[in-house]
């Protein structure tokens, strides 16, 4: 590998300093995930008399990740609060040929009485077998990517094409973490998610655990328009995938 110079080291340390934003990252514990819990995959938490989203054949959707936000402290320095109590779940169309999937995003505001698990979440094409995960407050580093805002802000900083531009590019990325509540966006491809408008809620990597594939080792975004985290209004969330 080759060696960096302190001008290298110099133009990561700007990079960083200049795209940090602050976070929650996501990181998988052992145990058996119970209906509260934060986790990816397995049987969701549902108040009584709630019921699993269906989709538009009217099968029921599977879920994808699920998070406590209980006891959560307020994130500072980032352009809107997110909520810090309650849980709040994305969950995908099963076995779905249709892109982007349909999915749905639900908050629920409080944690009261619930449906037990029923051992009907078994089967998930997303996460092969469900697991806790712990939120700990981290930083965000804007990823660097091919033709995304990152490979921009990297230009700006360094623009020559070489063999270093390569090296810097995975030095940084190294410093992004693989799930996160909060934070960056983060894609294999390129990508439009336009950071002026709205919130990342959650961006997941398949590197994360290898309990979990999106598409073929891909990545999930969900993220709300600012204005509709504010008003808590998760019907006007959206998931974005893409593959490696």
């Amino acid at each position: 590998m080759e060696k960096l110079s302190k001008k290298h080291l110099k133009v990561i340390e700007r990079y960083k300093k200049e795209t940090e934003l602050p976070c929650y990252s996501l990181i998988p514990i052992e145990g058996k995930p119970s209906e509260t819990d934060s986790k990816m995959g397995g049987f969701p938490y549902l108040p009584k008399g709630a019921s699993v989203p269906k989709d538009k054949s009217g099968k029921p959707m599977v879920l994808f990740i699920q998070l406590n936000l209980e006891g959560l402290e307020p994130l500072e320095d980032y352009p809107v609060d997110f909520p810090t109590k309650g849980i709040l779940q994305v969950f995908m169309a099963e076995n779905s040929e249709e892109y982007p999937t349909p999915h749905k995003v639900v908050y629920y505001d409080n944690v009261g009485e619930y449906e037990p698990d029923d051992g009907s979440a078994d089967e998930n094409e997303w996460v092969t077998s469900p697991f806790k995960l712990k939120a700990e407050k981290a930083v965000s580093v804007l990823p660097v990517r091919f033709m995304t805002l990152g490979d921009m802000m990297l230009s700006s900083l360094y623009n020559k094409m070489d063999i270093y531009r390569d090296i810097i590019a995975d030095e940084i990325n190294k410093c992004v973490p693989a799930a996160t509540f909060a934070g960056h966006a983060d894609t294999k491809q390129s990508s439009g998610f336009e950071y002026m408008e709205n919130a990342v809620l959650f961006k997941i990597n398949s590197e994360l655990d290898g309990r979990i594939c999106i598409g073929d080792c891909g990545i999930l975004v969900a993220g709300i328009p600012f204005d509709a985290l504010e008003e808590l209004d998760f019907d006007r969330a959206f998931v974005e995938w893409d593959c490696c």
